[in-house]
């Protein structure tokens, strides 16, 4: 594996870490706020209204402040996570360009003169096989992102449900 593949597969891979953590962070949120949301509800209700009240805007504070956290450091986790995803995305799709245009290059080569044509013929099929590669770490790391970004909604919408 080329350097390039290799930097490229490194970036998606500590994109990935970045969302898998974020994510992490966002479920102990949601786990937070769920256990203080079950306490309230199992707090019996037949008592003065001001211990109603007071129940109401705990589990109200709670959520507020959950989704703000989720919000503020939970994406911000995640944000770092799609930044990193996006250079390689970018980067991969640069070199995925760059590799089809060499293996069409060396089946031209191919295509001259008998002379170094199976050389240029494995070149190609080794430039195509790369290009697939960063194809394969682009895919991925849009896949990786598309997940982590919904995981994050749904473990919001937990929070303030």
């Amino acid at each position: 594996m080329g350097s390039r593949v290799e930097n490229v597969g490194k970036m998606v891979e500590q994109a990935s870490q970045l969302e898998q953590s974020g994510i992490e962070q966002g479920e102990q949120d949601a786990s937070e706020v769920g256990e203080i949301k079950a306490i309230l509800e199992g707090m019996d209700t037949d008592v003065d209204e001001d211990i109603v009240e007071a129940m109401e805007a705990t589990r109200e504070a709670a959520q507020n402040e959950g989704a703000q956290h989720m919000q503020k450091e939970t994406h911000g986790i995640l944000a770092e996570g799609y930044e990193s995803a996006e250079e390689a995305i970018a980067e991969g799709m640069e070199q995925s360009e760059k590799s089809s245009q060499a293996a069409e290059e060396f089946s031209s080569v191919a295509g001259v003169s008998e002379f170094g044509s199976g050389a240029a013929e494995t070149s190609s099929a080794n430039a195509e096989s790369i290009a697939e590669q960063f194809d394969e770490y682009a895919e991925d790391a849009q896949s990786e992102m598309a997940e982590s970004e919904e995981r994050y909604t749904n473990l919001l919408d937990e929070i303030l449900g």
